[in-house]
């Protein structure tokens, strides 16, 4: 009976911090969007002076999403991977005689496919439906997450409330990045790639495939893929790909590929020099590359290399587990550590995703515990630190943070012998599918 009590409390209690964390989400939604609109110049693009007298603009990145797919949908002589030619647009859209603010379109393909579409609705109205869906839509997806995982005993049932309810979260809403979006399709990847259907498992290659449109945080994840032999789901993925790769051409022009590294070789110049991003400027990464810059500076020229070398010595655990073991889900979630770790090219925003590695490494703590009130603080500090202007201390903090999840997740992954069931068992007995990711060696786990 005081379990039932409880687990309706508990029901309760989050369906009024989900209804209270929306609401926010959405006034603040509208009050940025009021801001937008009475800045200078067009929405989306505010123009001001530096400290030092020098003129500069602050471009939403939703609003440069939408114009360069907007740009391209009108006019697909003019590929946005042509610097020359983009260039050009985007000095004509933020009213700007400044090359040195030009921000090059360093995103894959698929990214500009997306937003030729949504570019058919006017900008802000755009915005404002898309992220109007997208908070409503997590709230629905948390509270129906939520309700599967209620008899659950473990701390995990609660990360997917706290992000929503982050700072980090607003902030992703503010400037329009895709990190909700590609949090949710990590979620729906994790689950249907830890079932045992072989279809549904396959389909999780499809959710990789629109994880590509951001591709290095696709590659990690495809590496575990392979290495759990889930030779379906990357089967999926590479045929999604190859087509992409195929019809392209078709679209951007032959020489897409050439230009498209070019832009990526091009990326730390712009956005680490006058542009402002809304949050997404380099100064504020949270990797291994701003860490070397901020600690070593010597080494400051050659932090990408090391970043990028340290990153192919990290991958390399993800193949020392025997495939479908019930620890890989713990291997997932590093996977996707070594991404917010090690990528130079990391997104502010991109911390967001910490709620999939919190997830899956609160499978071990069972709510209500010291460490359990412990683990959660950390959580909510880890969706506060990296949207707060207190330094660079804060983002050594910070990655020291993810530094330490990580290695507790391969510590996890490597353990001895399995994980004791009390801790992350429920009170009930429930069906595998109850379970995500799994973690318990009785389970079709990943």
């Amino acid at each position: 009976m005081n379990s039932s009590r409880n687990r309706f409390q508990d029901k309760w209690l989050t369906g009024i911090l989900l209804f209270a964390a929306s609401s926010v989400l959405l006034v603040s939604l509208f009050y940025i969007d009021r801001q937008l609109a009475q800045s200078e110049g067009p929405w989306g693009v505010i123009h001001f002076k530096e400290q030092n007298g020098r003129e500069s603009i602050a471009v939403q990145d939703f609003s440069f999403f939408w114009h360069t797919g907007h740009a391209w949908r009108t006019s697909p002589s003019t590929s946005p991977y042509q610097s020359g030619k983009h260039l050009q647009q985007f000095k004509n859209w933020t009213q700007t005689d400044n090359s040195s603010l030009v921000m090059p379109y360093f995103y894959a393909p698929l990214h500009l496919y997306l937003f030729a579409t949504i570019s058919l609705v006017p900008v802000r109205i755009a915005y404002l439906m898309l992220a109007v869906l997208t908070i409503l839509g997590c709230a629905v997806g948390i509270w129906w997450l939520m309700q599967k995982n209620f008899h659950s005993q473990n701390v995990s049932r609660w990360i997917p409330l706290i992000a929503f309810a982050s700072i980090a979260y607003m902030q992703v809403i503010h400037i329009g990045q895709m990190s909700i979006i590609f949090l949710i399709l990590l979620f729906g990847f994790a689950r249907l790639v830890s079932v045992k259907n072989d279809a549904r498992s396959a389909s999780s290659g499809l959710f990789l495939f629109l994880l590509a449109m951001k591709p290095p945080l696709a590659l990690p994840l495809l590496i575990w893929t392979v290495a759990q032999k889930k030779y379906r789901a990357a089967g999926w993925f590479t045929v999604c790909c190859i087509l992409l790769v195929i019809t392209s051409p078709l679209f951007l022009g032959w020489n897409w590929i050439s230009d498209y590294f070019s832009n990526i070789t091009a990326f730390s110049s712009p956005l680490e020099g006058s542009i402002s991003t809304g949050g997404s400027g380099g100064s504020s990464h949270t990797n291994l590359r701003n860490v070397i810059n901020l600690l070593f500076s010597p080494l400051a020229t050659h932090a990408s290399l090391i970043s990028y070398a340290l990153w192919a010595l990290a991958i390399i655990p993800l193949f020392l587990r025997k495939p479908s073991d019930p620890s890989s889900a713990y291997l997932l979630g590093y996977a996707l550590m070594t991404y917010l770790l090690f990528s130079p090219h990391l997104n502010r925003s991109d911390d967001l995703l910490l709620a999939l590695p919190l997830y899956i490494a609160g499978l071990t703590l069972r709510f209500g515990s010291p460490a359990s009130w412990s683990y959660l603080i950390a959580g909510v500090l880890l969706f506060f630190l990296p949207f707060a202007s207190l330094g660079s201390w804060m983002i050594i903090v910070t990655w020291t943070a993810k530094a330490a999840l990580t290695m507790w997740l391969a510590c996890l992954a490597f353990q001895s012998s399995d994980p004791e069931p009390a801790a992350i068992e429920p009170a009930v007995p429930e069906t595998p599918t109850d379970r995500f990711p799994s973690a318990h060696p009785d389970s079709s786990a990943v």
